[in-house]
């Protein structure tokens, strides 16, 4: 048996049909047909029967088929892995939006980078919907993204990191820093930060207000965390962020919202094409982090 015939089988499996396989394939028809007849020849059974100018798979080549495609895909691993440490240019590109990439990724890049210093790490700030269309335009390998909590978000692999709440945060002088909760309806008219359109706290808020029929105070909006923590220390103004803020800023109160609004920090990359080396060690290491636990959050 040679990887070169479990690919021509691989073929013939998705489409039914030798001419359309040795079209994929750039091979010639004779190929693909020798190929599956040495298959057949070697195992003492046959892997397809013939219907309707078909060919569909038989009990025992569908038990073949299964795994067939587990030796292909370890296969092009392999291949990825090769490349990549003979290339010697092994880097990671990871698009995060503003909170995550100020206070959450500076503690995972040193982690990763004291545990593969071969590989560059590299963490982009943009908003949730450039994370997005980063990941989509292959100019990142992960996004890590916020999510409404129990939200799908389909056609990408993910790995919840974090589970967190949306809060009013003031400074501690703030006429309304000790209130126990508070309403949207109550904050109608308290100059508000928020961060720049795009991002998804901001969508969250302008939709909810907008059910309210309430027009919020919108005194700035900023892209930069600590312009927003700064600002928020020298006046009456408050911001919508994670409740984690108060962690990271002590001079912060972070009060919650009578409605919580939940969240998921999620680690999202493409379902469509296979990990290289350095991205599964990324997900690995991913993996055994607990920021509620080691960030002390």
């Amino acid at each position: 048996m040679k990887l070169t015939q479990l690919m021509y089988f691989h073929s013939v499996c998705r489409h039914n049909n030798i001419t359309k396989a040795a079209a994929e394939l750039h091979v010639s028809q004779p190929s693909v047909s020798q190929a599956i007849k040495e298959l057949e020849a070697e195992f003492g059974l046959p892997l397809f029967i013939r219907q309707n100018k078909g060919l569909y798979l038989t009990e025992e080549g569908r038990f073949f088929w299964e795994r067939a495609q587990n030796i292909l895909e370890a296969a092009e691993r392999l291949t990825s892995d090769m490349l990549e440490l003979g290339n010697r240019q092994q880097g990671l590109t990871v698009a995060v939006p503003p909170v995550i990439g100020a206070y959450l990724f500076p503690e995972v890049s040193r982690r990763f980078r004291q545990s593969h210093p071969e590989l560059e790490l590299i963490v982009t700030d943009c908003s949730y919907n450039e994370a997005f269309n980063a990941l989509e335009n292959d100019a990142a390998d992960f996004a890590a993204v916020f999510a409404e909590a129990g939200q799908e978000i389909r056609s990408y692999e993910s790995l919840d990191l974090l589970s967190t709440e949306l809060y009013f945060c003031a400074s501690k002088s703030h006429p309304l820093a000790g209130a126990g909760r508070l309403s949207l309806e109550r904050l109608a008219g308290v100059p508000l930060i928020m961060l720049k359109d795009g991002s998804f706290q901001t969508a969250i808020f302008k939709r909810k207000f907008r059910a309210l029929g309430i027009e919020p105070r919108i005194a700035l909006y900023s892209s930069q965390l600590y312009t927003i923590a700064n600002k928020l220390t020298e006046g009456e103004a408050g911001a919508f962020l994670i409740r984690e803020m108060s962690h990271f800023h002590p001079e912060i109160a972070a009060v919650p919202l009578d409605e919580p609004i939940r969240l998921d920090l999620r680690l999202l990359w493409k379902r469509s094409r296979p990990l290289k080396r350095s991205q599964r060690l990324f997900i690995e290491q991913m993996k055994s982090l607990d920021f509620q636990r080691e960030f002390r959050l």
